[in-house]
Formats: structure tokens, sequence, C-alpha cells
């Protein structure tokens, strides 16, 4: 989900608070009529610990097990928030990047503040590195000749090796419904003229 946010608004880091409720009307309103400023109530919410889950629940209707996971991200948050850098356990940072914060966020929420390159180096020194998993685009009938490749926190191991390194092609901007096919074909054309 903060991934997701990232991309959508590049001001926005991620499941934080970003638009001020400035009370709880306002934010009960929010919170009852689903906009794109919803995500923001609940983290709010969440965040300034003014309401519960199952309030938030009364409200949207979102499911328990969504909220739960929202809650997650916070519960995250509010521990990281009582470390230093120095002292920020791995097992700590490991479920910070498990639940979606980048290095740039995560230097704004250790005591006495961090950049993100200490983050960084921090985390790799820690062995915390994201493995790249493979998604079976054919339900494993056949072998697949294209690799659906993506990278998370949550393996134990990588699905492919890197053998000869490769190439990327990073696109810019935010990725958008309606973008998705001129990424595509730019990305394609980019990929065959390499």
């Amino acid at each position: 989900l903060q991934k997701a946010m990232r991309m959508v608004d590049p001001s926005v880091l991620g499941f934080q608070k970003h638009d001020k409720f400035e009370s709880m009307e306002a934010l009960r309103q929010e919170l009852d009529v689903p906009t794109d400023r919803r995500l923001f109530a609940i983290a709010q919410a969440l965040y300034d610990k003014t309401m519960s889950v199952q309030e938030i629940h009364e409200i949207t209707k979102i499911d328990h097990w969504f909220l739960r996971r929202l809650e997650n991200i916070v519960k995250t948050r509010d521990a990281i928030e009582q470390y230093s850098l120095a002292d920020l356990p791995a097992d700590l940072l490991l479920e910070a990047k498990q639940n979606g914060y980048s290095d740039i966020q995560l230097s704004g929420m250790v005591k006495g503040g961090a950049t993100e390159d200490e983050i960084r180096a921090k985390r790799i020194s820690a062995g915390i590195e994201p493995h790249v998993k493979q998604i079976d685009t054919l339900a494993a009938e056949y072998p697949a000749a294209t690799n659906y490749l993506y990278m998370t926190y949550h393996g134990s191991e990588s699905d492919v090796d890197s053998a000869d390194g490769g190439a990327i092609v990073l696109g810019s901007g935010a990725y958008r419904i309606g973008s998705s096919i001129e990424f595509d074909w730019c990305g394609v054309s980019a990929i065959r003229a390499l």
C-alpha cells in the first residue's frame, strides 16, 4: 500500500497523515464518504489514536482485515520512534521494510533523525535487502518464456539470479490508468534498442 501511495503522488511518502482534518466532524465526514482523501483520514485517525479500528469500520464499512493491516503500519512507526538509528533493532527495521516503509520515511522517524543514506547503510549492514520474485504468468502449465519480476522484503531468497547484470529501464512520473500502454510501448522500444 505504501509504495502504491508513493507511485500515485510523489508528494505522498506513504500511509501517513497528509491532509489535516481539523475537527472530529470533518474527519468523520471524510471517512463516511469515499473520496481520494479517505485513506488520509484513516491515517489521521489511527496515528492520532482518535478512533479505533472498530469505529473506523462502523463508518467506512471497510473490512477489519484491511484496517488491521493499516493499524500494523502505524504500530510499526510507533515502535521505530522509540529508537535512535544506532539502537534500532534489525528485526524492527525488517518489519518496517515489510510494512512498506521507504528509507526516506524511516529517516524522519528515528529519534534524533537520520539521513536516507544512513538508514540505507544500516539496513544493508544488517543484511536487509529485497529479494527478486517471479510471477508465474502461465499457472505452471508451461514454462514461462517471459519473466514478470518484482522485489520484496518478504522473501528469504530470490527466484532468479542476475548472472549477467542485465539492464533496467526506468519510467518517470506516476503510473496511472491510461498511461500503461504508453509506458509499455516506450519500455519495450527502449529495451529493443539496447
